[in-house]
């Protein structure tokens, strides 16, 4: 495994963290550190590529005897290795916060299927009312509530098949029937403590036989104003009806290669416009200042020519205008004048940019 770029304080044991031995208390718990650690490591990838421009070693300005386009090669070089190393520094961060987030979802994954497993309690004080019988479906018109009920409260209403001649020899206001519930296992918190509202299923039995229960489960009204009903409810039913259901997820998930999408998460963050723009300005600094210590050079060269050509000139005198040395003079007087304005437009760029860099430290 490739070396961490980030400390080692509060680093997190994937293995550990992501153990499917726990509560949903404890997995909350885990999902909270982790969260942590992505702020920190996004904290510790800011700093270091705020601090890569003054880290990175600076470009060699260009020497005199340096042509332009051999400094051009080690300016392109200098640049890509520099962005490498950037890149190298954004791609090291999003695979690891990439598995942080894939964590995540495992230990989401973890609560889903815990809140999701169904589990049955006998109701000993639900009571049953048997309305119309329609005899061409065998089925009784139903209402079953406990709804008084602490711990598991419900109101229940549909229908319950029951065959013609069990039916007639029923008493309905004493039906005989056992009463069991079915619920997950995402209780409602209230400041007296939990209550399984989340019922699944009314199960009917009278003599060992099992009869079949078609409806739906009412919400109980005197929960529905406390606080925190409504997102509890929201979640309830995702949960009921399978739309928030577990995936599966675990630790291989998590650890799965997904450098595509590190990269790609990448673009546009790390550095951000200020620590790019810092780059680009003192990389142009360091171009157009070269190439102004350059011109500056040739300007001197052609100086101490002129003057050798004049002191030539003085020894013997042309005879016109038209005469071959005065045209060389001429020329060497007129490169020299365009060496200096090379020289003085290439410093007032090089300034330019390195004012707009240092800008970058207090805007």
């Amino acid at each position: 495994e490739e070396k961490s770029i980030f400390s080692t304080e509060n680093e997190i044991d994937f293995v550990e963290i992501l153990s499917k031995d726990a509560t949903i208390e404890v997995y909350k718990s885990r999902i909270e550190t982790i969260e942590a650690r992505k702020a920190q490591v996004d904290g510790e990838i800011k700093k270091l590529l705020e601090d890569f421009p003054n880290s990175y070693p600076p470009l060699e300005p260009q020497a005199p005897d340096e042509t332009p386009d051999a400094f051009k090669k080690r300016h392109d070089s200098w640049s890509r290795e520099g962005m490498r190393q950037v890149a190298e520094l954004q791609r090291k961060h999003g695979v690891y916060k990439q598995k942080l987030e894939r964590s995540v979802d495992v230990l989401n994954d973890y609560i889903i299927a815990v809140q999701s497993t169904v589990a049955s309690e006998p109701s000993f004080g639900a009571k049953i009312e048997l309305g119309a019988y329609d005899a061409d479906r065998e089925q009784f018109e139903l209402v079953a509530q406990d709804s008084e009920n602490e711990k598991f409260p419900f109101y229940f209403k549909g229908k319950v098949g029951i065959p013609r001649d069990t039916a007639k020899a029923m008493d309905r206001a004493i039906p005989g029937f056992v009463t069991s519930l079915q619920y997950i296992n995402f209780p409602f918190e209230t400041k007296a403590g939990s209550v399984n509202l989340a019922m699944s299923k009314l199960l009917l039995s009278r003599n060992g036989l099992d009869f079949k229960v078609e409806g739906s489960f009412d919400e109980i009204e005197r929960y529905k104003s406390t606080a925190g009903y409504g997102a509890w409810k929201l979640r309830a039913d995702s949960l009921l009806s399978g739309a928030l259901k577990p995936q599966g997820l675990d630790y291989a998930y998590a650890m799965k290669a997904a450098a595509k999408d590190a990269k790609e998460r990448s673009i546009g963050d790390g550095l951000g416009w200020r620590g790019w723009t810092r780059i680009a300005a003192f990389t142009a600094t360091a171009v157009f200042g070269g190439l102004a210590i350059y011109s500056h050079v040739d300007v001197q060269d052609k100086i101490d020519n002129m003057k050798k050509m004049e002191k030539e000139l003085k020894a013997n005198p042309p005879s016109s205008q038209a005469d071959k040395k005065w045209k060389d003079y001429k020329k060497e007087e007129n490169s020299a004048k365009d060496s200096k304005t090379q020289r003085t437009a290439f410093g007032i760029v090089a300034g330019v940019f390195a004012v707009g860099g240092a800008a970058t430290f207090f805007f």
